[in-house]
């Protein structure tokens, strides 16, 4: 950690290298604006839908397909006691079960996927679809229209976008453990490498705890 942050020689030998896989690598913020873009000029209601559902669910929540697949429309919640503070929350189900706080820029759309399902029962992504088998979302996204200008949408890089964005907003690790549904640390490794750096004077700064 010395040799990362301050540069110079590691006494106790080189540091392992961490090694970061293409499914871990978050989506920049020029590709985020393409998919929302490609989404939303989809041809059909049902494919502009569940796409937002996907991007909005990852980018907002963390989620992976195996927590969107089960989600129903009265599992997305709008709280909050102050007049200007509303919330949009998940209650996840599953064995990773939690409750997990929308990001803002994400939270109204959310929120109005949610509200605009008919009945709170049903599922949230796709919800007349009756075989809920786990190759729901790749086979939807197989009927996406694809466009060269705009990256393959992967839950897993959603989910890694939002999970970057929580380390380098500096949220205590514990909050962002609990909200992921992680439980070690060990499944931020593969994340790691993707993480940007800090000045070797800011880390210095950070690690001797001074404003």
């Amino acid at each position: 950690m010395r040799e990362t942050a301050l540069g110079g020689d590691c006494a106790t030998g080189t540091p392992a290298r961490l090694s970061g896989s293409p499914a871990s690598c978050p989506y920049t913020r020029a590709e985020q604006v393409a998919l929302w873009t490609w989404a939303s000029g989809q041809p059909t209601d049902e494919l502009r839908d569940g796409l937002a559902v996907l991007i909005s669910l990852g980018l907002g929540c963390g989620l992976g397909s195996s927590e969107i697949i089960p989600l129903r429309a009265g599992d997305v919640s709008v709280g909050g006691s102050e007049e200007h503070d509303h919330p949009t929350v998940v209650a996840v189900r599953g064995r990773r079960s939690r409750l997990v706080v929308c990001r803002r820029p994400w939270e109204s759309i959310l929120a109005d996927l949610a509200a605009r399902t008919e009945a709170r029962d049903a599922y949230l992504f796709r919800p007349g679809a009756t075989r809920r088998g786990g190759n729901l979302v790749t086979n939807f996204l197989s009927r996406a229209h694809p466009t060269s200008r705009t990256p393959v949408l992967k839950t897993s890089r959603l989910r890694a976008t939002w999970l970057a964005a929580l380390i380098e907003a500096g949220l205590p690790l514990t909050v962002i453990v609990s909200a992921a549904g992680l439980e070690t640390l060990h499944g931020l490794s593969r994340l790691m490498p993707h993480i940007g750096r800090v000045e070797a004077s800011q880390a210095a700064r950070l690690l001797r705890d001074t404003p």
